[in-house]
């Protein structure tokens, strides 16, 4: 049951770790002004694995 427990929560968290990440480099680059000429993509390099 353990097992099971982990091959569902480990990916789950991988993702929403991901996903927060992306988030948090976002607004890193948009305060600094330089991710102003990105175009606006929430969970765009997430789709890549």
């Amino acid at each position: 049951m353990k097992t099971a427990i982990k091959n569902i929560l480990f990916p789950v968290l991988s993702a929403v770790l991901l996903i927060v990440v992306e988030k948090v480099v976002e607004k890193l680059l948009e305060d600094t002004g330089k991710g102003k000429a990105e175009p606006p993509g929430p969970g765009a390099s997430a789709v890549n694995p």
